[in-house]
């Protein structure tokens, strides 16, 4: 099931905006935190639509918006603390990314001082923004929201694979995985996609999926052919 743990981030610098999409998310959801002005926004809420994914509104300047859509990891119960760890950790596993800025927690804040209280990187020209948690939460990272990438080649779908399940990760079914924080990546190749979208090859090439952990691109060309 989604919960907080992985947010979308909604900016956007008409307030008009921000207040319809509000109105139109809490329509059979639950307000997290109310819709309201606070040190870091005029206008922000954090809101569950009725479907269980959680949605931060945040009305920023135009200059402020890189991404109008954003995945935000929340860090909490036992990965409370880990948040700059796994920053740096997805920056250096995938090209062309890069650390934005981390603003972490001061002396006001005793129980959370040097934490994350909020994080904004790259990862190979997309956006996420990640922080630590409080004790006080009850949730941490599910299967309910996932981050997918989609591969070139077996390369890439190999060094993904490697790189995200080391060290404490987990392999799952059909290319997806945890990692060591508990995050659920997909990791695609396009040549799956390719193949089926071809309704001669599809259900064999499904079948194939079906009982591999990382995907295999060879196999699956291999079932689309028998």
């Amino acid at each position: 099931m989604p919960n907080p743990s992985i947010s979308f981030m909604l900016m956007h610098s008409d307030e008009q905006v921000i207040e319809r999409m509000w109105e139109r998310l809490l329509e059979g959801g639950k307000i997290l935190m109310a819709l309201d002005s606070y040190p870091w926004s005029p206008r922000y809420g954090w809101v569950e639509d009725k479907y269980g994914v959680s949605w931060q509104l945040y009305l920023a300047t135009e200059d402020q918006i890189t991404q109008s859509l954003t995945p935000t990891l929340l860090y909490c119960q036992s990965e409370m603390g880990r948040a700059e760890e796994a920053i740096k950790t997805y920056t250096t596993l995938f090209p062309n990314s890069s650390i934005e800025g981390i603003l972490k927690y001061g002396a006001e804040q005793p129980t959370l001082k040097g934490l994350v209280q909020h994080a904004q990187f790259d990862i190979d020209g997309f956006t996420l923004m990640a922080m630590d948690g409080d004790e006080g939460h009850r949730f941490s990272f599910s299967d309910g929201v996932s981050l997918v990438v989609m591969c070139a080649d077996q390369v890439e779908v190999d060094k993904y694979w490697i790189g995200l399940t080391s060290d404490g990760g987990s392999e799952g079914r059909c290319g997806w995985l945890k990692d060591r924080y508990g995050v659920s990546w997909q990791i695609v190749p396009n040549r799956l996609l390719e193949l089926m979208q071809d309704k001669t090859k599809a259900a064999k090439v499904n079948n194939a999926l079906m009982k591999m952990n990382k995907i295999i691109i060879r196999e699956l060309e291999e079932a689309g052919h028998s």
